[in-house]
Formats: C-alpha cells, sequence, structure tokens
C-alpha cells in the first residue's frame, strides 16, 4: 500500500497544481477589454479571456483556464505587437499545448517513480534525467507551433516585427531551454514560408 501512495501521490500533486494554480495566479489580475481580443477571439474561434498585470516587461502568458494574461508594458507597447502576442498565445491555447505538457509530464513522472521503487535505480534516474531533456524539447517544439499559428492569424510580416523588436541579439538556447531562440524562431517562419533569413540581416547573434 505504501508503494502505491509513494507512486500515486506525486502525479495526483501534479494535476492539482495544474487545476488550481491557473485560478489562483490570474483571479488577482483585472480584466482587459478590447477590440483586438474580440477580432483575435473571433478570428481564430476561440473564446479568449485576457487579463492585465502591472508589470513594466512586454509578455503575455496563457493559463490552461484559457486565461491570456498580458503586461502593462506590452499594452502600452501599441496594439500591433499587442495583436501579435496575443495570437501567439492562442496559439497554444488552440494546440492545448498545457493539457498535452500536463499529461507528458504524468506518464513520465509515474513511470519513472515506478523504476525507481520497483525496477532499478539507475534506469528510473535514467528516465528522470530524460524526462527533463524531453519536456524541455516538447515546449520547445510548443513555441514554433504557437509561431505558426500567429503567423498565419495575424500575418507573417505582423507577427515577425514583435519577435524582430525585443530580440536580444545574445541570446543564446541549449537542450534545458523552453523557448528557442528567437533567431531560431524567425528561421523557422520563414522556412515555412520560402524564404531564408540570414544572420547579417538582423544583426549579430548568439
Amino acid at each position: 500500500m505504501d508503494m502505491i501512495i509513494f507512486t500515486v501521490l506525486p502525479p495526483l500533486i501534479i494535476l492539482l497544481f495544474y487545476v488550481t494554480s491557473p485560478l489562483l495566479l490570474t483571479r488577482k489580475y483585472k480584466g482587459v477589454n478590447n477590440r483586438l481580443i474580440d477580432e483575435l477571439s473571433a478570428l481564430s474561434n476561440t473564446d479568449v479571456k485576457v487579463k492585465l498585470k502591472d508589470d513594466p516587461e512586454v509578455n503575455a502568458i496563457s493559463y490552461p483556464n484559457g486565461v491570456v494574461v498580458v503586461t502593462l508594458g506590452l499594452l502600452q507597447a501599441g496594439d500591433e505587437y499587442l495583436r501579435a502576442a496575443l495570437a501567439h498565445e492562442i496559439g497554444h491555447i488552440r494546440g492545448r499545448h498545457s493539457l498535452k505538457t500536463l499529461l507528458l509530464t504524468l506518464a513520465l513522472v509515474t513511470l519513472s517513480i515506478f523504476l525507481l521503487t520497483n525496477v532499478s535505480l539507475a534506469l528510473g534516474l535514467t528516465l528522470t534525467i530524460g524526462s527533463i531533456l524531453l519536456l524541455r524539447y516538447v515546449s520547445r517544439m510548443f513555441e514554433y507551433s504557437a509561431d505558426s499559428f500567429a503567423a498565419r492569424l495575424v500575418g507573417e510580416a505582423s507577427y515577425t516585427s514583435l519577435l524582430l523588436r525585443y530580440m536580444n541579439p545574445n541570446e543564446k538556447s541549449w537542450i534545458l531551454s523552453s523557448h528557442p531562440t528567437i533567431y531560431n524562431r524567425l528561421k523557422r517562419i520563414a522556412r515555412s514560408s520560402g524564404m531564408e533569413i540570414k544572420s547579417e540581416e538582423i544583426g549579430p547573434l548568439g
């Protein structure tokens, strides 16, 4: 019985966090009414609820409950950037990226614990390390997917202008990064449209 509890409890805690954290994190922010939100909701056939975080940094994040939190910095950056950023987050919502990440995490955690406690410590540790790398890789692939969706929704030129505006020339990405570099994201978008981006066209890159 103790073994069953030890195996099942961590996935249950993860599931509980997945369900409750979006509600707790988003309830403290006030709602935003903007024509762009209605426009993108209709265009993407997605019920989007947007809330505002008082933060000067330009950023947006989507939650599993369909809420997108945008920062004050993004709101003040102008409609074009807000529209592009919202399109990206809608891409995450439409792709059910949070749910897919949850299911993959639950499966990997459960299997890792089972191997650690019932089969082999070495196998369990190997899977645990592999799981971390896999989840980071999947996260980067989901970013590419949301980029592709956003470029189709608002237009490639409009979306890439957001990426170019806030690109860090020294940005680097490695196997534990949750996001690809913006340069790689731009290359992926350009490749899908048959174009090619060279590093010298957008400055020094890491």
